[in-house]
Parts: C-alpha cells; sequence; structure tokens
C-alpha cells in the first residue's frame, strides 16, 4: 500500500456536512476525529493526538463507540507481500519468532539456542540456551490443564521427575535412603529385561503374592510357592552339620520325619479296620523295672512296665477300681476261686483241670478214672427255704421222691390211639376220643397233634358222652404240637357205667378262615 504524502497544507471539505471537514498541515498531521468503517483502507496516517485510554476492569479489552475510536494501537508487519496484524497471548505478550541472526556488538541481546532446527542433527559448536529452575518445597503451585509452568529442583539444583504411567496416572519411585531404588519386577509376556542382580527381597503377603505373613489367616485361593523335596531311598546324609538342606522325600512322596522322646508315629482313625501288610503301626515298648517301680500320680502319663524277657505285665481292675493281681502257678496254671455272684450270668465254661486230684469220699463229688475233675455239672433244687444239690445213688441213677400220687415206675396198660381227618372245612372241628374207660379208672400221660394250617387243641374228660375241657392249646401251620402231663396221675379220672362214652377226647378245630386241611392227632392213656 502507497504512503500518503502532504507537501503543504491542505484542506478537505464534506460538501453535506462542513463541520466534518479535516485539514492536513504541510508537516503531514492530519486534524481529525477518526470514525471505524469496515473496509476501508485510509493508508497510513499520523495521528498527533488521541483521547486518553479506556481500560474495561473485567479482560482489559479495548472497547470501541459506535461511531468515534477511543484509544487503540495496532501494530502490523509485513512480510514482503501483505501486511498482518502483530499478535499476543492471552496476557498481552508478543510472539517472536527468531529467524535472523540477532545484533552484536553494542546492541547483542546475548546468545540465544534458537539455531538448532527441530528432528535435524545438532551442529557441533552451535549455540545453547541455558535455562533454570525453580527450588519449590514448601508450597510448590499446581498448575491446570493447558497452563504453563516452571519446573522444580532441589537445593542442590537437581531436577525433580516424575514417571507418567500408560494410563496417564504420575507415580513417583521410592529411593532407599541408602541410594537404592525399589523395584517390583512383574512378569510381562515376550519381555526380555537382560541380567538383574536382585541383591534384596521384601516379598509382600496379600493374596496374589508369594510371601505370607506369620500367623495370618489363610483365605481361599492364596497363593504360594509349592515347596519340593528330594528323593533320598538310601537316607543319606545331604548337608553337613550347621549346614541349610532340602527336605527328604520317599519315592512316593512322602516326607521322611524323625520321631524323638516318644511322640510322633502313624495314627488310625478310631474304630476303623486295619488293613494286614497295607496299614502302618507303631511299636510299643516298655520299661522294665522290677527294682523300684514308682508310681504314677492322676493324670500323669507313663511307660508301662514288661519283664525282663519283653513280656508285658497286667493287672485285672474290678468294680470298684481296685487292681488285683493273679495268681499263676510255676506249671503255669492260673488259680481262680469261682465266687456266686447274684444276677451275673458268665456263659457256658469248661473247666479242664482243677488242678487237685479228687475223691469221692463225702459222694458230693465225682471223680473219673483220672482223679481229676474234667467237666462236671452241678444241678440244684430249691424247697421253698433253701437250695440243695440234687443227689443220685452209686449207679449214677437220680433219686427221686414222689410226693403224691407216685410209687409207680412202669404204666399199667399204656393205650395210644391215633386218628385223623381229611379236608376239614376251615373253621369246622375234628373230635377223636380215646378207650373206653366205663367201670374203671383212666389216666392220661399226653397227646400229639398236627397240621397244614392253624389249630386249636383240646383235651376233654367225657363222662356219659359230655366232654369238660381240660386244657387248650394251639399250633401254627405244619408246627407239631406236643403235650405231656407233668406226672401220671395228674389228669386222673374215675368212670362209672353210663350209656354213652367214658374216657379222653382231643378235639381239633381248623382255625384258617378259608381254606379246608387234613387234621392229625395222637392220645396217649393208661389204666
Amino acid at each position: 500500500m502507497a504512503d500518503l504524502r502532504v507537501l503543504e497544507a491542505v484542506k478537505i471539505v464534506d460538501p453535506d456536512t462542513p463541520a466534518n471537514s479535516v485539514t492536513i498541515t504541510a508537516s503531514g498531521e492530519l486534524t481529525a476525529i477518526l470514525a471505524s468503517n469496515d473496509g476501508i483502507d485510509i493508508g497510513d496516517v499520523d495521528v498527533a493526538t488521541l483521547p486518553a485510554v479506556d481500560h474495561e476492569a473485567e479482560d482489559d479489552a479495548i472497547a470501541f463507540a459506535i461511531s468515534s475510536l477511543r484509544t487503540i494501537g495496532l501494530m502490523y508487519g509485513s512480510n514482503g507481500a501483505t501486511w498482518e496484524r502483530i499478535a499476543t497471548d492471552g496476557s498481552g505478550s508478543m510472539d517472536v519468532n527468531v529467524t535472523l541472526a540477532l545484533p552484536t556488538g553494542a546492541n547483542n541481546i546475548g546468545l540465544i539456542g534458537g539455531d538448532e532446527i527441530d528432528n535435524a542433527a545438532v551442529s557441533v559448536g552451535g549455540s545453547v540456551l541455558m535455562g533454570g529452575l525453580v527450588f519449590d518445597d514448601t508450597t510448590p503451585v499446581v498448575v491446570t490443564e493447558g497452563d504453563a509452568g516452571y519446573q522444580r529442583m532441589s537445593a542442590d539444583r537437581e531436577a525433580y521427575v516424575v514417571n507418567r504411567d500408560a494410563a496417564g496416572n504420575e507415580r513417583g519411585a521410592n529411593v532407599t535412603a541408602a541410594f537404592e531404588l525399589n523395584v517390583l519386577a512383574t512378569a510381562q509376556p515376550g519381555v526380555n529385561i537382560g541380567d538383574v542382580d536382585v541383591t534384596d527381597v521384601v516379598p509382600g503377603v496379600g493374596a496374589t503374592n508369594l510371601g505370607k505373613a506369620e500367623s495370618a489367616a489363610h483365605t481361599s485361593a492364596d497363593v504360594g510357592v509349592m515347596s519340593l523335596g528330594v528323593r533320598v531311598d538310601a537316607e543319606t546324609p545331604l548337608a553337613a552339620d550347621g549346614q541349610y538342606i532340602p527336605m527328604m522325600m520317599s519315592s512316593v512322596g512322602r516326607l521322611l520325619v524323625e520321631t524323638q522322646g516318644g511322640a510322633g508315629g502313624t495314627s488310625e482313625t478310631d474304630s476303623d479296620p486295619f488293613t494286614v501288610a497295607t496299614d502302618a503301626y507303631v511299636p510299643v515298648g516298655g520299661i522294665f523295672d522290677d527294682a523300684a517301680p514308682g508310681d504314677l500320680s492322676e493324670g500323669d502319663g507313663g511307660a508301662v512296665r514288661m519283664s525282663a524277657v519283653r513280656e508285658m505285665y497286667m493287672n485285672i481292675r474290678d468294680g470298684a477300681g481296685g487292681e488285683r493281681s493273679a495268681n499263676v502257678t510255676a506249671g503255669n496254671e492260673l488259680n481262680v476261686i469261682a465266687s456266686a455272684q447274684p444276677g451275673v450270668d458268665i456263659g457256658d465254661v469248661t473247666i479242664l483241670d482243677f488242678g487237685v486230684a479228687l475223691t469221692d469220699a463225702d459222694d458230693d463229688i465225682v471223680a473219673d478214672s483220672q482223679t481229676s475233675l474234667r467237666t462236671i455239672n452241678l444241678m440244684y433244687g430249691y424247697d421253698g427255704t433253701q437250695w440243695e444239690r440234687i443227689q443220685t445213688d452209686a449207679g449214677g441213677a437220680m433219686d427221686v421222691n414222689v410226693v403224691a400220687g407216685g410209687g409207680e415206675s412202669i404204666p399199667t396198660s399204656p393205650v395210644r390211639t391215633t386218628n385223623s381227618s381229611t379236608d376239614t372245612a376251615a373253621a369246622a372241628t375234628f373230635s377223636m376220643d380215646g378207650p373206653s374207660a366205663d367201670g374203671t379208672t383212666t389216666k392220661v400221660r399226653g397227646f400229639d397233634c398236627c397240621a397244614s394250617v392253624p389249630i386249636k387243641a383240646e383235651l376233654q374228660s367225657v363222662i356219659d358222652d359230655a366232654g369238660t375241657t381240660l386244657l387248650v392249646m394251639f399250633a401254627q401251620a405244619g408246627e407239631r404240637l406236643e403235650w405231656r402231663a407233668p406226672h401220671r396221675n395228674f389228669y386222673s379220672v374215675a368212670h362209672g357205667s353210663n350209656g354213652g362214652f367214658d374216657g379222653f377226647r382231643v378235639v381239633l378245630t381248623n382255625l384258617d378262615n378259608e381254606n379246608a386241611a387234613d387234621l392229625y392227632t395222637t392220645l396217649y392213656t393208661e389204666d
């Protein structure tokens, strides 16, 4: 754009509004009030005076009236082709791009390291820009997003740095007083960090750490390091005394341990079966102490005593808690005194030898040909007051005292009467009479009966064909019913001479409600 030059005073007249006329002096000064007109360039104008500067309190912006210029200073620069307004930042500082060599000599403002090109090789001997940092440990100022700020350093002029992770988090690194950097090594697949000398490791104790704190509670899914041992079949030493040594294992992975002081060993669950040649056991030892065995106090544990030939000593403890020893003779025979205990049944006992010669001097003991008792059974009877041993005669026959109705050892005129009934209907009866006893005294000794169904059996004494029931018995299907009189005179009846039947009768009843059956019976009588 060409410059407007004024050689002598010129007055510019506005024909419509003479008050808007302006004058330009010969020295090029314009006396006028300029109004803004967008898009109009009036060239270079020397303004002698301007109104006072009008600042806005809030943002220092320059305010314009609609038709009058308040106060502005616009700075332009030409790039050789066009004019551009010189820019500043938000605080009013001018942006400068140094592209040419700075003046030297009296006008030299110092060396500025601005002659190196980004992403290009550095020229040796080029200018270097010295930079400084701020020591600010007391109350360091925090910058917000988009702010510029100074970098901090220590009192020893060492710059502070901080690590920034992939997620944008700023992390500081801990360095000990011994100038050691604490590093947590995390394995990364495919990443080889080379050879690292680790002089000290402080493991974590969390659930996913390999280390665990002593006495800490176990939680399911905690991780750790599996402990391994060395298989040693011959159990030879793996290290010298005072040296570290690995744990020794068997061929199947069992830890080899040595029990001392009577502790340890294997165990079995109570009441579980023991498997021969498979389950392990702990040998039990004792102490040979016959000279002066020591007594234990209540609650004490102790070793059991044994003989010189390693046989365990034993005492029998009675119901009252008393400890009793049993005497054994030199012939290895146990002395036993058998005492009757009311209400105590020890079952069947076979005594092989009493160990003493027996005699029959008082007829109380039976001696065999070897003069010693082998097996005996003693029978007692009770007379209502006391018990007495049952006796026999010299031939071994039992003495019997028939209190009443006895005295005859051989029955007189014994008679057996047998009969049966075919297809006796359900709930029907069948009667069988014994021999007729008209004018005689008849004794009944017993009867038998059976059937394929449940039955009821009645024994009757009959006079003139009228029966009187003496006893009633029952039997299950297929069961044989046998009855015998306690004594031959138990049922003894004198019969007269009557028109009807006199004697004994057996009456059987089929107790099955549906099925007919054959009934069988036998009656035993005598005169």
